[in-house]
This record gives structure tokens, sequence and C-alpha cells, in this order.
């Protein structure tokens, strides 16, 4: 289901690119253009759109161990009345040949066996943006050559929100942020927060949120590592989990926790770029209580704390 809402696309780009620029630990120099003529404020699935472009730019990354990394955004009219955004993700990484870009948005189609052992598999990811575009009637290209990069290129329609829908959405996201941040900072301070996640990036942005809103973060790089802090911290008031980690994933780590006596009712909150129907039912099925779409905000993630120390509390 698409759920189309007023948007600010150079905001939800730029934040992600922001994300990758300043967490990222690898050589990669980081660009970012927004065309000066493109339209600002659409109506579109923020949530959806921020899945894809996070994808995007995280394969991008894995797979380019020095040069660059550009995002883009411009747009086009295909034919009056219809415009497009054009969205591209440009790397100069290891690129691929033509046989595996016909196979990467096939469902659990992986690149050859050294790529896969070096870098981690391909195509589940991509086979969730290809869907996603599709919901949306967007569509998805791919440019790419052997050691010379890849370009994955996304063209929207889109349809302009008006001034009084701009104006609705800006006066409700400075009141929640406001809101939000007065209730971290006030009620749940020095509150315990497990954060399980075995990307570093995405650890670094999570503890930096945690520690601007005054809560006290404790890593952990997976499930198994999640249970012996736990045990060590009997305190702890909620967990931002991951859930796809090695050694042991988030949805084994949290039916563990769930049978650990005094636990049962521990806030347990999804943090992943896979936030589908059928990824919510099973968060959910495992014992998860809610869940939160990467890259995470330190709105979203205030708000959601607030939400479940509150009841909790």
């Amino acid at each position: 289901t698409i759920h189309r809402t007023p948007l600010s696309i150079n905001s939800i780009l730029k934040g992600i690119f922001d994300h990758f620029e300043r967490d990222s630990e690898s050589k990669i120099t980081f660009n970012y253009h927004f065309d000066t003529h493109t339209p600002e404020w659409i109506l579109s699935d923020e949530y959806k759109l921020r899945v894809v472009i996070v994808q995007l730019m995280k394969n991008a990354v894995t797979f380019t161990d020095q040069g660059e990394v550009t995002l883009r955004c411009s747009s086009v009219t295909k034919k009056p009345g219809v415009s497009c955004l054009v969205i591209s993700v440009q790397d100069t990484g290891i690129g691929m040949n033509n046989n595996v870009q016909q196979g990467i948005f096939s469902a659990f189609s992986q690149a050859d066996a050294s790529i896969t052992r070096e870098h981690g598999g391909l195509g589940i990811g991509l086979t969730n943006v290809k869907d996603i575009l599709h919901l949306m009637d967007a569509e998805l290209d791919v440019v790419s050559e052997i050691d010379s990069g890849s370009t994955f290129t996304i063209t929207l329609p889109i349809t302009l929100a008006t001034e009084q829908q701009i104006n609705e959405v800006k006066m409700l996201s400075a009141k929640q942020n406001k809101t939000a941040s007065s209730e971290a900072l006030t009620q749940y301070k020095n509150a315990k927060i497990l954060v399980v996640e075995d990307n570093p990036v995405n650890m670094a942005l999570v503890l930096s949120v945690l520690k601007r809103s005054s809560y006290r973060a404790l890593p952990a790089k997976h499930g198994k590592e999640a249970l012996d802090v736990i045990q060590e911290n009997p305190d702890v008031a909620a967990v931002l989990m991951d859930c796809q980690m090695p050694v042991m994933d988030g949805f084994e780590a949290t039916q563990r926790i769930r049978k650990m006596r005094g636990f049962e009712g521990l806030p347990i909150i999804a943090v992943t770029a896979n936030i589908g129907e059928q990824d919510q039912q099973r968060c959910l099925a495992a014992g998860m209580s809610d869940y939160l779409a990467k890259p995470a905000s330190l709105k979203s993630i205030n708000m959601k704390l607030a939400k479940w120390l509150g009841e909790t509390h």
C-alpha cells in the first residue's frame, strides 16, 4: 500500500546522504547534487522512498573500497502534465558484468561467489527495491562496468504538494520535535537503551542520537552479545534491535529475551531497512514490540522510545 503525504525530497535525500558521509569509515569521497530546478515538496510515500535510497546507498558503499559515491536528484517532464524525479546513486566500485546485471533483481539472486565472499549478497535487497518502486509506478535502471562502478537510476512520477499541505507539515514537524525532545530529556533521562547492530555505521548513528537525548546506550554487535548485556544490566529500559546479524539474528535474540524471567514485557523495537507488511508480521511474531525504519532519525527514535517507556513506567 502506498501512503502519499507531503514531503521535502531534498531534506530526505540530504539526511540520508549526511548519514552515510558522516559515519562511513571508508576512504570514499561522497558527493550530493540537488538540481536547482527540481521541485522540493512533493506527495509521495516517505518511508518507502527512504528504504529504497538507503538500500542503494548501502550497496554503493559496500561495493566501493575507494573512490566516490554520488547521490543526485533532478527532474524531467516525460510528457505534458507528467513530471518525474530522477534520483541516481553512482559509485566507482567493482562494477558488474552483464550476466550479474540481468540477475540482481531476481529474488535470492547473488553475485558470483568471489564477490559474495568479500562483500556479501546482492539480490534480496535489490529485489525489495524493485518491488517497492513498482508499487510507486517508478522505474529502476542500472548501468555498470567491471572495475568502473555502477549507476542505479530511479525515475519516479510525482505530484506537487500544495502550499497549504507544506505549511501543515512544517507546523506538525516543529511540534513533534519539541515534544519528542522534551519527553526524552525530562522523563527518561539516563534510561539504559540496548542497541543491537552489527553495522558500525548504523551503530555510530544510533549511539549519537541516544547520547544527544541523554539516554545511556549499551552497544552489542549481535544477538548473542545482546543476551549477555541484558543479563549484566537487568535494568535495561528498551532494546533497539537490528534483524539481520551474524552469530545470532534479531529474531532469535528477541525470542530468547522473551523467555528470560522479568523481560517478557521489555520493549524491543526492530530497527531495519525492511519494513514491508510481511517484515512487520515477522517482527511481531518473533516477539518484537514495534519497528523503526533505517536510517532512524533523532525524532523517530525519541518518539518511539517515549511511547514505549511511557507504557512501561
